[in-house]
Formats: C-alpha cells, structure tokens, sequence
C-alpha cells in the first residue's frame, strides 16, 4: 500500500500512531468506511489521537485520510490484461467494453508519448512551418485522422494537400514540387500504393517523412526522418482502436509543435475564426 508507505517513511509515530497504521494497512476497506467514533471504540484509542495520526499523515482528520486511502487502493486494483488484436470477449458487458476501450486507448496513448523522438517532431515542425505546405500521404485506416491534422493545418494558413486513393495519391507524388515536404502517415507496413509512391518522391528528391508503427516498414529506407510508434497491436486483429489513437497523439502534438512556430499570428488567426463563428450563431438565431 503506497499510502502506508508514505506515512511510513515521512512522519514520525507513537506507539499509539502505529497501531492505527497497522490497522488501516490490514483492514483498509473497513477502516475507510468507519466513522471516527466507531474506529475510535475499534482500536481503544482516542478520537484526538486517531486525528493527530491524520495530520502527521498530511492530512486534516479522519475524512481526508479515509478519501486519500479509497483513491490508494483504487490504483491498486488488479487491471485486466487488454489484448490488443482481440479486446473484447463475447461475455463482455456493457460497461466492461467502456472500461477495456478506455484502457487500450490510455495505453496507446503512453506508448506513443514515450517512444517520440521530440528532436525530430521539432525538424519536422520546423520543414513544415518554414514551407508553409506539405503533401500528406495516408493509409487506408490512418486516413482518418491524416484529414483532421491537414484540416487543421489548413486553418492556420498552411496549405495541406491530402487525397484519397492510390491513384490520386500517385499523381500527387508525381506534381508535388520538390521543395515541399511529404509526410508520410501508416502504422502498418503492408501498403503497397505507399511504398510506390514513397519510391516516386525519392526518386525526384522530395523530403519524405514517416510516421510509422513498430515494425519492420520498407518506407524507412527512403524516409529522411521517422517518429515511430512502439504500440504494438500485432495482426490478425479485429480492430485498430489503440494504433488509430496512438497515431493521432504524434499528429496532434506534431501540429503543436508547428502551431507554436508562428504563435502569435496563429492565435490572431484562431481568435478571427473564433469572432466569425460567434457571428454566424448569432445571426442564426439558434443561441
């Protein structure tokens, strides 16, 4: 119990103290739930002394203590084991799916924050937001939320260019001007419309940059930079719920990044877009 631990190791106890702290780290759940004059007539001791306990513990008396241990042993509670590829089970309730998804998707979170390599993301931002362009080229199943990053992008003054489709992308990799960045956005390494048009872009010197999962991806070879991704969610799977989740935190921090490039322009531009929106509503009549 962490919370013992603390108080173990920073305050410093009667006799009379540390047997309320035995007690509480036996018995937690019915210490938490006993009012100070039950705990009191429990462990034969005072209800000044169980309140002077609580406040070498940190904290203001009883119920304070009672409130921090509740949120110790929430932490502590065994987390089932999400499999990745096949998260949900056929006995699953309702409110398990909640708790499993949120799960996964916290974990994909952690993972990509931890394996970003923050200098590229900065060389990246950096091309970006000096070229005022770039051509974002996307899986199938990253497209998604490849849209929301240009879209983004897009209303902060930065030309986006994203097309779906191997064909259209193909003639955007053969038109796109040199001096323009490519970012390249695939978890998966099995798209081979992107491998032909990763090897088009390098082929006539356009600066490609990868966004990718954890594994073996032949893009990497003709990538000049690469933020990889180690969330792993190996196939055959059923879903993408994590990798889909993992991929957006590295686009959105790397729009943050760019944003922050022209900080000042790019909030006088958000508050403009905000004021006309506000505009629209109100001659709407609907607020």
């Amino acid at each position: 119990m962490k919370l013992a631990e603390k108080i173990r190791k920073t305050a410093v106890l009667t006799h009379a103290e540390r047997r309320i702290l035995r007690f509480m780290e036996e018995d937690p759940d019915t210490f938490m739930h006993m009012s100070l004059e039950e705990l009191s007539k429990s462990i034969y001791l005072s209800p000044s002394t169980i309140n002077r306990f609580c406040k070498k513990a940190g904290y203001r008396g009883h119920k304070e203590l009672c409130i921090a241990l509740a949120q110790d042993l929430s932490e502590e509670e065994e987390v089932k084991p999400v499999d990745p590829s096949y998260p949900i089970e056929k006995d699953d309730e309702e409110s398990d799916i909640g708790k499993i998804v949120s799960s996964l998707n916290a974990k994909a979170l952690e993972d990509a924050y931890k394996s970003l390599d923050y200098n590229t993301v900065s060389f990246v931002a950096k091309k970006i937001a000096a070229s005022r362009a770039v051509y974002v080229y996307a899986s199938v199943e990253d497209y998604g939320i490849a849209e929301y990053f240009a879209d983004a992008l897009t209303l902060i003054g930065i030309r986006a260019y994203l097309f779906k489709g191997s064909e259209t992308s193909m003639q955007m990799a053969v038109s796109q001007p040199a001096d323009i960045p490519a970012l390249v956005v695939t978890y998966d390494d099995k798209d081979k419309s992107l491998l032909n048009i990763c090897l088009t872009l390098y082929q006539r010197n356009v600066q490609i940059h990868l966004i990718k999962g954890p594994y073996a991806n032949p893009l990497s070879k003709l990538a000049r930079t690469k933020m990889e991704i180690y969330y792993d969610e190996p196939k055959p799977k059923i879903s993408n719920m994590g990798s889909i989740m993992a991929v957006k935190i590295v686009l959105d921090v790397l729009y943050a990044v760019i944003f922050r490039h022209d900080y000042d322009e790019n909030m006088r531009i958000m508050k403009v877009i905000a004021s006309a929106r506000n505009e629209i509503n109100d001659d709407s009549g609907l607020f």
